[in-house]
């Protein structure tokens, strides 16, 4: 009983994390471009798509200090050399802090589709 109602908690937290966060999606889009920053952002990884959604016209951003960036960008590699259809979601409210344009919005998740 204890565990059920401590993962319907932990589910119930997680469902408000997402709800906070505005995010947008890149529906069946492919990569066609990614940059890497080494010194702007330690490594900072921008993805070009596309089929960008509004808000996020310049692409994502992934933090390269981020715990999962590396994996991040394993599957960024493989769906870009396989010229796969992807969607990405991003956060539109965290835009990458390096660009005075605007527009690059940070990547959330991404599916290889």
């Amino acid at each position: 009983m204890k565990k059920t109602i401590l993962m319907i908690l932990s589910m119930a937290l997680f469902s408000s994390f997402i709800l906070a966060k505005d995010l947008v999606e890149a529906e069946s889009t492919k990569i066609i471009k990614l940059s890497a920053y080494s010194d702007i952002g330690n490594g900072d990884i921008l993805i070009t798509v596309n089929n960008p959604p509004i808000g996020c016209e310049r692409g994502f951003w992934v933090n390269g200090n981020a715990a999962g960036a590396q994996h991040t960008l394993s599957l960024l590699l493989a769906a870009k050399a396989m010229n796969a259809q992807v969607s990405i979601n991003g956060d539109k409210d965290n835009i990458w802090s390096h660009t005075s344009a605007g527009g690059v919005c940070h990547l959330f998740n991404i599916d290889i589709l």
